[in-house]
């Protein structure tokens, strides 16, 4: 069907129609990237050029060069070449559409939009190099060695040539007329170019080209290009163009001889200049041109008449005036394209010099970052319309966790400790007392009141031991938010210097002094004896071994050897008399002992300095604990029965109120109840009123009576305390700060006093509501009578 002319311009309408429809749908989308931006602009240039193609056919098919349209419009009309028939015009046309269909019976619907939906999903292919980083930074490596490696560039970084690069005119001219010079700006000419037309492909740059053309054209005229000024008229630094030999290579005559005589002789040939002569006259006639013009070179250099030399010089400098005007027109474009990518060529140097800043680590680490960011844009690219994940109900479920803390009875849920087994322990020890278990819970924290004598025993070692533990895994259980570890450290850090120095309490001078500690390495334990008699019942067998360990003399009676082993109880080996030892070298042993014992007793008193700082941290936990045993002590059976159920009742009330959920759109305070208070009452007390304080740091009050009180709270006191202002009554309802030091002021000049007297002017209240000036409150304090 699409067979006619007038079919194939309705359909080019139709396409063209579509086509703009679909440039208008894509710049509606706004592109979340810079590389989605630049997809879309290829995407819309390439829809663009779809669309100027069909213009084209319609533009041919209107034309109708070959008539073919007039006769298709004058045979629907029935003019044919008998006359005019339109019915036989009608069957015709009726003929063809009905052979068409008999043709393709079945065809299927083509659904046109659905194709060109498709091309909005279409991504251009868009080469960049590594360097380009997709479009965001120029790559002029190639360019850069060519620069640098040429005569008229300078041996610059990479950074310093992206400033330079875009300024030809800065280069001599005398050093543009080399080939090198040209092929190098043609090559920075096309990559601009085309860096351009991958990077903005909806700009018209045949258009802004032509526009620098047609200004160049007039600038160069009127001699204003820069660089280029009064060419033609001032070219003595211009270099013979059409020189068989470029002269730029060479600095002395001397170096033309080695080209040798057919080429010095074409050389001065196409100069119009004598080929005769030696060979070191020809390299001299040649060099002469290097750096003067052939209009001003003496006659005698030419090989015909001046006349006809004067004209060979003037065509000369026409080529050269019209190689220079193409050199300066491309440096034109170059400046243009510099002007027009200026963003990208200032994002190049910020880039180049970060890269210099960085090891090549960093630049690995970098260039990873960029690929998984480049992943993380392709994925939600590909999966725009992907599932929301709501994390936060899965986090909300943790909050609802209960995590299992286990307490043994005695614990309350953590408000107590249990420390019967180890109340057990102490008074069935020789180091403990026969005490009631309120009093050992005062005295368990206190290890520095056992003689040390007592400590080095086994026993004394397990029991100290085992309540670390059980403090440790209490506070754990109890405190879950603290970090143990951190405060222990610092304990065994903060022991170590006081037991270096000696002034770890219960601990003084341990080493020096020993005269307490008795011996670890004897058979007999002497902490059970009390008289020498008592240690004859162990039996001569036992009394030999005990003596034999520490190094003493191990004859004499069973009497003697009592009484020699009996001496250790209380006199350390150091102190005791040569005579009782079996060797000189026992003297050694003993130093040895001692050395060793410093080591146990070192060990012992860090565990009980850092059992003392779990007390210092539970130490309410342990008040509470001797109340609470002080309590039960005081009641019956059936009372503490009573109060354990009223206490699972009143545990039962506070979870249900915990999951009650009040409506309390008025945002009313919590009652002694936990439901919001009536809102009468609110209104009674004025909660709804706002009262700021400076003095207090800006705090805010709710309420009448809550401000009134804050005057007689600590947050207040610190605030006029470092105002270094009294906090009396003469300050009440003052919350400015710089009405307070004013207030202040007033009341110094009325009395006569420059200076705040603490020591009677300030006060002081005892719990009984007693107000005293600050030395009468020191002196009855340290009198202990308040």
């Amino acid at each position: 069907m699409s067979s006619t002319l007038l079919e194939q311009t309705r359909s080019n309408h139709e396409e063209i129609e579509r086509l703009e429809r679909l440039v208008v749908q894509d710049l509606q989308t706004e592109p979340s990237s810079s590389k989605d931006r630049l997809v879309q602009g290829h995407r819309v240039r390439n829809t663009i050029q779809s669309i100027m193609r069909t213009t084209e056919k319609l533009v041919e098919t209107y034309e109708d060069k070959d008539g073919a349209r007039e006769d298709e419009i004058a045979a629907l009309g029935g003019h044919t070449a008998t006359g005019i028939n339109v019915y036989s015009a009608f069957y015709d046309r009726l003929k063809e559409i009905r052979e068409y269909h008999r043709k393709y019976p079945s065809g299927p619907l083509v659904d046109a939009s659905a194709d060109y939906e498709a091309l909005l999903k279409v991504e251009p292919v868009i080469s960049f190099s590594g360097e380009e980083g997709a479009g965001r930074y120029l790559d002029l490596h190639d360019l850069y060695n060519q620069y640098i490696n040429s005569k008229f560039g300078e041996r610059v970084e990479y950074s310093v040539y992206l400033d330079v690069f875009s300024q030809p005119e800065k280069i001599s001219r005398k050093l543009k007329f080399s080939r090198q010079y040209k092929k190098y700006m043609e090559a920075l000419l096309d990559y601009l170019v085309n860096f351009f037309q991958r990077t903005e492909p909806l700009q018209d740059l045949d258009k802004m080209l032509s526009k620098v053309e047609t200004d160049f054209e007039e600038q160069f005229a009127e001699g204003k290009v820069v660089g280029w000024e009064n060419h033609g008229q001032e070219n003595e630094l211009i270099p013979s163009q059409h020189s068989v030999i470029d002269l730029d290579y060479y600095t002395t005559a001397e170096e033309l001889i080695d080209v040798g005589p057919e080429k010095l002789k074409e050389a001065l040939g196409a100069l119009g200049l004598k080929v005769g002569g030696t060979l070191q006259q020809r390299a001299e006639r040649l060099f002469l041109t290097k750096d003067t013009p052939l209009e001003k070179l003496d006659k005698k250099h030419f090989a015909k008449t001046q006349p006809n030399g004067k004209q060979n010089g003037d065509a000369k400098a026409t080529q050269e005036t019209d190689s220079a005007k193409q050199i300066a027109l491309t440096e034109a474009k170059v400046k243009k394209l510099c002007s027009l990518l200026d963003e990208t060529i200032e994002r190049t140097k910020q880039n180049v010099v970060k890269k210099q800043a960085l090891t090549y680590e960093e630049m690995e680490e970098e260039r990873e970052g960029e690929e998984e960011r480049a992943e993380i844009r392709e994925y939600h690219r590909k999966y725009p319309s992907g599932p929301l994940v709501d994390a936060s109900a899965d986090y909300e479920a943790l909050l609802k966790v209960e995590p299992v803390i286990s307490f043994s009875g005695e614990e309350g849920a953590g408000r107590y400790l249990d420390l019967h087994d180890l109340y057990n322990q102490y008074i069935n020890s020789k180091f403990g007392e026969r005490v009631e278990y309120s009093v050992y819970l005062d005295v368990f924290s206190q290890p520095e009141k056992i003689p040390r004598k007592l400590k080095f025993s086994r026993q004394y070692k397990k029991y100290m031991e085992a309540l670390l533990d059980y403090l440790v895994n209490f506070f754990q259980r109890t405190e879950p938010l603290q970090d143990l570890d951190k405060m222990l450290s610092k304990v065994e850090t903060d022991f170590e210097e006081q037991f270096a120095d000696g002034k770890v309490v219960g601990w003084e001078n341990h080493g020096q002094e020993n005269e307490l500690i008795p011996s670890q390495h004897s058979v007999i334990d002497l902490d059970y004896y009390i008289t020498a008699e008592e240690l004859i019942e162990v039996g001569p067998e036992k009394l030999k071994e005990a003596l034999g360990a520490l190094g003493l003399k191990v004859g004499g009676t069973l009497q003697q050897r009592a009484e020699r082993l009996f001496l250790t109880k209380d006199t350390p080996l150091e102190k005791l008399d040569k005579k009782h030892f079996a060797k000189p070298i026992v003297k050694q042993n003993g130093d040895a002992k001692a050395t060793q014992e410093p080591d146990s007793g070192k060990q012992i008193a860090l565990t009980e300095a850092k059992v003392k700082k779990l007390c210092s941290l539970l130490d309410e936990t342990i008040v509470r604990t001797k109340q609470n045993i002080v309590k039960k002590q005081a009641l019956t059976y059936e009372e503490m029965e009573e109060e354990r159920e009223g206490e699972e009742e009143r545990a039962e009330e506070e979870s249900d109120d915990e999951e009650g959920d009040f409506y309390n759109p008025l945002k009313l305070p919590m009652g002694w109840d936990g439901k919001p208070i009536p809102y009468w009452l609110y209104k009674l007390h004025g909660l709804g009123q706002k009262f700021e304080c400076e003095i207090c740091g800006n705090s805010v009050y709710m309420g009448r009576r809550a401000f009134e009180r804050h005057f007689k709270e600590f947050q207040h006191q610190h605030g006029m305390r470092c105002l270094g202002i009294p906090n009396t009554k003469n300050f009440n309802e003052i919350t400015s700060i710089e009405e307070a030091k004013e207030l202040w002021k007033k009341i110094q000049e009325r009395q006569g006093v420059n200076k705040w007297r603490p020591e009677l002017e300030e006060e002081y209240e005892d719990r009984e509501g007693n107000i005293y000036n600050k030395k009468t409150y020191s002196d009855l304090q340290r009198q202990g009578l308040i």
